[in-house]
């Protein structure tokens, strides 16, 4: 064996004369690192293995020159050789870019047969395949294909013999590449150095998910190995299972809501619970990162389905995690003792937030996270709130033992917000009255931690407080008792009470708003709504100067409605469908304009308002009120005698549910109208997600700006795309 042919041959993964590995701050892995998925790992592999059919698409890296490469790849039986996608890890690795971690936001037989008599010539063909010259050897004989291989410039060194012997014995056939004359270029050369030249793809039967790597531990240093296998599980390798592996999974089931931004926290869970969700099964894919030295490459990788519960006694966060997802997905009742061990008192203690995570607007009791404290200190707790969650995900489909309940309960009253709402939704799930208890004490936790006299918040730290109460007053209006019930009344009053008039002076500028402070307890009134509520809204109105009430004439009148005043409900009737300065009509463009309407006192047209009612909101318009009370409110004000047809539209948008009345009443302008008013119409009738009107609508106009505004709607509804003609 001669010292050229030493250096010729590529063993499956890449140069036996590469560089060592260059390792930066201790870590080979980095995070969010798409460029390192690509251009690092010495050999980059793609297995999808079901129903006994194995596709192995292989990429190597070769630092030496390209003439000399030589690679050769052993399969467990007789493959198809293709030409495989030069972008399938780049895809890969951006589908693999993140974690894929679940947690509430608030995926035939091994080759046995005899080879064919065909005398002592191995070749079952030769041809080039991109950038390769490809050679399929049967296995008829080591002396056959090793001989073979060293008089055709595949060079097999002596060290290698034993090892080829062994495959040809047990009937694996071998794919032999090296880069074709005529593809010998610079570009080829530097292509293969950086590891991008195309891969070979190949598909053969096998019963076991195999990937060879048995000819690598020839290898003159470390061989880094990155594989990807998708299939209709999560893999974990079965043999040479021990050392460092960085393991992924990503896919599976996912249960989604159709609409989830139309409902609170408390209502999607109510929508699972129901089974108003839809399922989808993105493809299952496993990635898989390890770098192996010669010696320890002493047999094939095989791979065997991933058991989900090994990874929760790990003690890598993100292990934890994506096993906990994928438990949560499948619902399977096999993890809830490696769930609740997982969410352990030991554990939960080591989540405890900072308290630079935490606002400085309430008093620590509060335990009210900032807008900061939240993408922060996620980090230190997506493992546990992934267990959680998964907790309540089985709880759906299985009963669950008394211990989980009493875990989940500990967690919904941690330190950390993001826990304890991960707690409170998966007890949710499980339909647990004993949660009411511990969301009561925690409302009053919050009131007691309150400033007084309660001062002007930045409006972001306010979102987080919100966030929960919003979970805490939903939960108890729906299932605590008449006591729990009324310490939420008493809750809102004594929220009203505190806010003086000189805070809310300073909001003359800006809308209320559900997202705002003062703007959120007026919300959470009327959505409440009771009577005892009445006196302290109308208090609150008369605390504020004349501008404030002006701007949020409607906001403010319409909590008051809700609670019952129907003097209130007479007047804010009137605002809208009387009141000139809620709407100006434009004769110079013939189109209608809502003044003052955004944060930045800017108008907006009645078409670009009636688009944001279809959103959970805009990045101007703040939403309303409850869509109860403002249905109501907009169906009295549609009785108005004498109304234009502008109006009738603006009213309409305001409601949320449509009967058939304001259908009717729709149809009724759009027979008496065209253009502008025929485009803002479609708007609305997109608001209301009424896609067969639409349909005909396009088939019955001979307006191209009105058909254009159908089409929009179509495509945003989800109805055809806009690269395909409508076809009846």
């Amino acid at each position: 064996m001669t010292t050229r042919q030493l250096h010729l041959l590529v063993f499956l993964v890449g140069p036996w004369l590469s560089t060592g590995i260059a390792w930066g701050d201790g870590s080979m892995f980095v995070r969010w690192n798409h460029d390192a998925d690509i251009l690092q790992p010495t050999q980059k592999v793609y297995i999808h293995h079901e129903e006994g059919l194995e596709r192995l698409v292989i990429q190597t890296k070769y630092e030496g020159p390209a003439e000399e490469m030589v690679w050769l790849v052993p399969v467990p039986a007789q493959p198809t050789v293709e030409r495989g996608d030069p972008n399938l890890f780049k895809e890969l690795g951006k589908a693999t870019r993140r974690l894929d971690i679940s947690h509430t936001d608030f995926v035939a037989l091994r080759f046995a047969g005899g080879s064919v008599d065909r005398g002592s010539d191995p070749v079952e063909w030769r041809r080039r395949i991109g950038d390769y010259d490809v050679v399929l050897l049967a296995p008829i004989g080591e002396e056959d294909v090793i001989a073979w291989l060293n008089a055709n410039e595949f060079g097999v060194p002596e060290e290698a013999t034993p090892i080829l012997a062994d495959y040809i014995a047990n009937q694996w056939w071998m794919v032999a590449a090296r880069i074709h004359p005529d593809a010998l270029t610079e570009i080829t050369e530097e292509a293969l150095a950086n590891g991008t030249l195309h891969p070979l793809d190949m598909t053969f039967e096998s019963s076991e998910c195999v990937y060879p790597l048995r000819l690598p531990s020839l290898a003159a240093g470390p061989v880094e190995e990155l594989i990807y296998i998708e299939g209709p599980s999560h893999y974990q390798p079965a043999t040479l299972a021990h050392g460092d592996w960085s393991i992924e999974v990503h896919g599976g089931p996912t249960y989604t809501l159709p609409d989830e931004y139309a409902h609170s926290a408390v209502d999607q869970v109510e929508e699972i619970l129901t089974g108003r969700v839809m399922i989808n099964s993105e493809r299952y894919l496993t990635k898989l990162r390890r770098v192996f030295e010669p010696e320890e490459m002493t047999d094939d990788l095989i791979f065997e389905a991933m058991d989900y519960t090994r990874f929760l006694a790990s003690n890598d966060a993100n292990r934890i995690a994506q096993a906990a997802t994928q438990l949560g997905r499948h619902r399977d009742p096999a993890g809830m003792p490696g769930l609740v061990a997982a969410i352990a008192p030991a554990a939960l203690e080591q989540a405890q937030p900072q308290a630079e995570h935490c606002s400085i607007w309430l008093a620590p009791s509060a335990r009210i996270l900032s807008i900061g404290g939240v993408f922060d200190h996620s980090v230190v707790c997506q493992h546990l709130r992934s267990c959680i969650w998964a907790l309540g995900e089985i709880g759906i489909q299985h009963a669950m033992n008394p211990l989980v309940e009493t875990a989940l309960l500990r967690c919904a009253r941690h330190d950390s917000q993001l826990i304890r709402m991960e707690a409170y939704t998966a007890l949710i799930k499980l339909r647990a009255r004993s949660l009411g208890p511990t969301l009561s004490e925690r409302l009053g936790e919050i009131l007691e931690s309150l400033p007084t006299p309660m001062g002007s918040p930045w409006w972001p730290e306010v979102i987080t407080v919100i966030a929960e109460m919003d979970m805490l007053i939903d939960w108890i209006e729906r299932f605590g008792t008449i006591q729990q019930k009324e310490s939420v009344i008493k809750t809102l009053s004594s929220m009203l009470e505190s806010l003086s008039a000189e805070l809310e002076t300073t909001l003359a500028d800006s809308a209320f708003s559900p997202y705002r402070w003062a703007g959120w307890i007026v919300w959470r009134a009327a959505l409440t709504p009771d009577p005892q509520l009445l006196v302290p809204l109308q208090d609150f109105r008369d605390r504020l100067g004349p501008e404030t009430v002006d701007r949020n004439f409607e906001f403010l009148l319409t909590a008051e409605a809700a609670c019952g005043s129907s003097e209130a409900f007479t007047l804010v009737v009137q605002h809208m469908a009387e009141d000139p300065d809620t709407l100006h009509i434009r004769d110079s463009d013939g189109h209608a304009y809502i003044p003052s309407l955004t944060r930045r006192n800017e108008e907006v047209t009645l078409r670009q308002w009636t688009r944001w009612q279809a959103g959970p909101s805009s990045p101007y318009y703040d939403r309303d009120m409850p869509s109860d009370i403002r249905d109501t409110i907009a169906r009295t004000a549609l009785e108005t005698e004498g109304l234009s047809d502008w109006r009738v539209l603006y009213v309409l948008g305001h409601i949320a549910s449509p009967l058939a009345e304001e259908h009717e009443h729709l149809m009724d302008i759009w027979d008496r109208n065209t253009g502008a008013i025929r485009v803002v119409a479609v708007d609305l009738l997109y608001a209301w997600g009424d896609s067969d009107t639409l349909l005909q609508l396009y088939e019955e106009t001979d307006d191209l700006d009105v058909q254009a505004e159908i089409t929009w709607a179509l495509e945003e509804l989800g109805i055809w795309k806009s690269d395909e003609p409508y076809r009846r």
